[in-house]
């Protein structure tokens, strides 16, 4: 907390006045970085799962990205405040996801019932794991090279969910 204060020009009680401890400081700022990996609509299923995985993938290729995949990792086993960061980050990613399958059943894309959670932890873990194949000297990508990786996993999942 000092050096957060210290870099930011003021006191140390400044900081604690709107944040109680270094995990909710973490938390904030994490889930501040986060925020555009799932704010997508782009008007098709596949545009908003593409897009949903492009971000994502850029993300975890940000050093923002991998201390928040570390955290949410971490986090699975504990009960502390970064226990409640990974729980918000899982929300809040299962309501966008949500949005996007109620967008595309009103669209008449899929079926309604299409299994949200399952979807969700298709794409999130297929995209975690092309991540964590990226050898550090290859992490400096282009967009055209994250979508060209994502867009077989949604085309896989594409396949899956208009068949459902």
């Amino acid at each position: 907390m000092d050096g957060v204060a210290r870099r930011a020009g003021v006191g140390k009680s400044t900081i604690y006045r709107r944040w109680a401890d270094k995990e909710s400081l973490l938390t904030d700022t994490l889930t501040s970085w986060s925020n555009q990996v799932d704010q997508v609509d782009t008007g098709t299923l596949r545009g908003d799962l593409q897009l949903m995985a492009t971000n994502l993938l850029r993300y975890y290729l940000d050093p923002a990205g991998w201390v928040t995949l570390r955290l949410v990792v971490d986090a699975a086993v504990l009960t502390t405040a970064p226990a409640r960061f990974a729980d918000e980050v899982v929300d809040r990613n299962l309501k966008a996801a949500a949005a996007l399958i109620d967008r595309a059943v009103a669209r008449g894309e899929i079926a309604p019932g299409t299994p949200t959670r399952q979807l969700t932890e298709f794409l999130y873990g297929g995209v975690t794991i092309s991540a964590l194949g990226i050898p550090g000297d290859q992490r400096a990508m282009g967009d055209d090279e994250i979508e060209a990786r994502t867009k077989p996993l949604v085309d896989f999942l594409m396949t899956s969910v208009t068949l459902i």
